[in-house]
Order: C-alpha cells, then structure tokens, then sequence
C-alpha cells in the first residue's frame, strides 16, 4: 500500500516506517500485528512472496474472517500461505508514546480496536530521495489503487499500458534505474504483466547496464 512497484531486496531497503502510537493499548486494543523474519531461508520472505498482499493478489478487504473466507474459496495456495503468517504473528503491545519502526516488506495487519473506543496513530515513511515509487499512507497513489480503482484495477492496468516514459511522470522507476534487478523484474512482472505490461525496456536495459 505505499508503493506503485515491488519492496527492492531485503539488503537494500528504499524506506522505512513508523507508526507512533498516541493511545493506550490497554484502552482500544489494535495491536500491529507483524511477522518476524528468521533468516535469510524464512519462506514467508522469499523474493518477490510480497505479490501474494491484499490489492495485488486478491482485494482487500478490512475484516479478517472475511478475507479469509474469500482466499479459502478464490485462492486456497494463497490462503493457505496466509495461515501460516497467522501463527507466527505477534503483537504490539503499545502505550502512548510507543513508536514501532518496521520495513515496508514486513508482514504486519491491523487488529480490531475494542467496540466503541477510538485509536490514534501517526503514520510517517521516509524513504530514499531517488525511490520516487514510494508514496505516503494517507491519500498516497498505491492506498488508492486498492481502495478505489477495484475490482477493475484500473490504475494498475493504466500503468501497465503507458510507455515507460509516461510512467516514471508517477513515480515508476525508469529503465536502468539502480531498482531494478532479478528479482525486482520478476516481482514487478508478476503484479503487471497481466495487464499486459511489456517489461523487455526494464529488461534490456538491467542487461545493458551490467555488460558495461
């Protein structure tokens, strides 16, 4: 939801998030739940896995039980890796001040607030000068793709069908641009490419640069 591309490798980060916690958890529930990694070999890490989150595969929808009803019946492979992430979630635990700093590739969701209560947060990325792909939470290009251009995923197909000219004026990283690499290729093809995007450009130009 903040990016229009795919998380760059685990050991070259573009970003990085917080969410600065201004109520008590004791009082409103709504622990960030998040998913450790554990190592480099941790499946639920593997390059390019970030294409199986809401708003790429599937839609995204804000209820739990809901969502998982949808995955079990649409995309039971899908929903079965999400069950997994399930068991190994743990939470923020958090009071007024607490500031959880996380990587934009790190499984974590949201949690219900208790009935009636209200829970305040600040959400802050700062992200790489060059990494222009990467938008804000609120009112940012990719929170809306899944938002409100579903089910049709019209801002995806958009972007799938500009020249890559056009598409960098959003952001997107042009060919030969440091971002790119195997495994960014692949992950950005997987949530493109049945759009039709031609990633040839993208392509040639990653080969060009690493034969000079």
């Amino acid at each position: 939801n903040h990016t229009l591309v795919h998380p760059s490798n685990w050991d070259n980060p573009d970003a990085v998030s917080f969410i600065l916690y201004l109520s008590d958890y004791e009082k409103c529930a709504g622990g960030t739940a998040v998913v450790l990694r554990e190592g480099k070999e941790d499946p639920a890490y593997t390059p390019g896995v970030s294409v199986l989150t809401p708003g790429v595969t599937g839609h995204w929808i804000n209820d739990r039980e809901m969502a998982e009803t949808n995955y079990k019946s649409k995309n039971p492979d899908v929903y079965k890796f999400r069950q997994s992430l399930y068991k190994r979630e743990v939470y923020a635990r958090y009071k007024k001040g607490t500031l959880l700093v996380y990587r934009q590739d790190l499984w974590h969701r949201g949690t219900r607030v208790t009935p009636g209560a209200q829970r305040y947060v600040m959400n802050i990325t700062y992200r790489r000068k060059d990494a222009e792909w990467i938008g804000n939470w609120q009112g940012g290009w990719a929170k809306r793709n899944y938002l409100l251009c579903w089910p049709e995923r019209r801002l995806e197909s958009t972007i799938a069908n500009l020249l890559p000219l056009q598409r960098t004026v959003l952001g997107f990283p042009e060919p030969g641009h440091r971002y790119w690499n195997k495994t960014t290729l692949a992950a950005v093809a997987a949530r493109y490419s049945k759009f039709g995007m031609d990633m040839d450009p993208y392509r040639k130009a990653m080969m060009k640069e690493r034969a000079e």
